[in-house]
């Protein structure tokens, strides 16, 4: 975490608002495409290789298709770029954009070492791409080379060291194919791409409205605040990547109550997060950050409120999708995406845009994890009923 944020403090002074807006939407958009891509089936997938549904075929499948809509969701986001908003895109910009969403499109063996339990494997490789990446950013900023381009050259970097490694590190004994590998069928994916789309939907609608909305400091800034806390959404990720080999094997009747167990604890961390933020590290950020982000700190004092709804969504997240049950998060992300629509709107109308654009995000994210929270206890109360029924008979 630590060199994680201090790459991104290097970033955010080298490049300014208006630079790291730029630095922001590509990086941004290449998460698009690369999202697409993914479909949300890495629980799925993971539960069928624990499973041990998995093999040589069912690896050029998932790769194949990652790339394809991976390249086609590019595609779209390239016709797209004209109207781009404040960061100036040319053919270059675009093909970055590409290139994001190509390598990020790679990422499945990183699902397969935590479904196998090589946490150390993980953690050694995150820790290698984190280092290298501040040595690199260090290294330009001391010889005055810091560009937009530079910047994103490290971070395509970044990710190509992550991939490489995700393979190369494999186990050497991976769990042995006994069945053959099936696609969800084609009902069960159409939830699968729903879903993609609302997460996309309801995790960067604040990307898509602040880059149309905002002005180009001010779209810079919001995403420097953003950017000061991927160190706590980090943890997070973490925290999901530990879950996954339990998630992965539990049965449906017990997986729910498993969920809601840790769905408690899990908000509780994100509250004590949330509070060392807004009463600690929000007042240092303007003196970290530079002259240059204009109210820098009232972005991160809202942001960091929606760390709770994150770390408690995290597993009923987790859950839902290995179970097979995409539908509990369309849900939730139709009812996210309509509740930040609506407080943006209409109830914070009276707001300035910037102010009304982080408090839209965290009160219609809070929403629909509750919405979730409600859909999962159901689940789990259908699968206890279920599970009782058979022992009776």
């Amino acid at each position: 975490m630590g060199v994680t944020f201090a790459s991104g403090v290097i970033v955010i002074r080298m490049l300014g608002a208006d630079g790291f807006a730029v630095y922001a939407a590509i990086v941004g958009l290449g998460q698009f495409a690369s999202t697409f891509g993914k479909l949300s089936l890495d629980e799925f997938l993971a539960n069928r290789f624990a499973a041990g549904e998995w093999g040589r075929f069912a690896e050029i499948v998932v790769v194949a298709q990652r790339l394809m809509a991976g390249i086609a969701a590019a595609g779209v986001l390239w016709a797209m770029t004209p109207a781009f908003g404040k960061s100036d895109a040319t053919i270059w910009h675009l093909a970055a954009v590409a290139a994001f969403a190509l390598v990020e499109s790679l990422a499945f063996q990183e699902v397969k070492l935590q479904a196998s339990g090589a946490f150390g494997r993980l953690s050694l490789l995150g820790t290698l791409r984190s280092t290298l990446g501040l040595a690199v950013r260090i290294t330009l900023w001391l010889s005055g080379v810091g560009t937009v381009g530079a910047m994103l050259a490290v971070a395509l970097a970044e990710l190509v060291v992550f991939r490489v490694g995700s393979y190369v590190l494999q186990p050497a004994h991976s769990v042995a194919a006994r069945g053959s590998f099936r696609f969800p069928p084609m009902t069960q994916l159409a939830s699968f791409l729903g879903l993609t789309i609302l997460t996309l939907s309801y995790s960067r609608i604040d990307f898509v409205i602040g880059l149309y909305a905002l002005e180009s400091a001010e779209f810079g800034t919001y995403m420097a605040a953003q950017r000061f806390l991927e160190a706590f959404a980090f943890l997070a990720n973490v925290l999901g990547a530990l879950l996954m080999p339990r998630v992965a094997t539990l049965p449906r009747d017990a997986a729910f109550a498993f969920a809601l167990r840790t769905s408690f604890r899990f908000g509780l961390i994100g509250l004590a997060l949330c509070m060392l933020n807004v009463l600690f590290l929000a007042t240092l950020l303007p003196s970290i950050a530079g002259n240059s982000y204009p109210r820098i700190d009232q972005y991160y004092s809202i942001l960091a409120v929606g760390l709770i709804p994150l770390y408690a969504g995290l597993p009923l997240g987790r859950v839902a999708l290995a179970q097979g049950r995409p539908i509990v998060m369309v849900t939730g992300a139709i009812v996210a995406v309509s509740a930040t629509a609506a407080f943006f709107l209409v109830v914070f109308s009276s707001m300035a845009t910037p102010v009304r654009l982080p408090w839209s995000l965290v009160c219609g994210n809070s929403i629909g994890c509750a919405v979730v929270l409600g859909l999962v206890a159901t689940e789990a109360r259908r699968s206890t009923a279920q599970s009782s029924a058979v022992d009776r008979s």
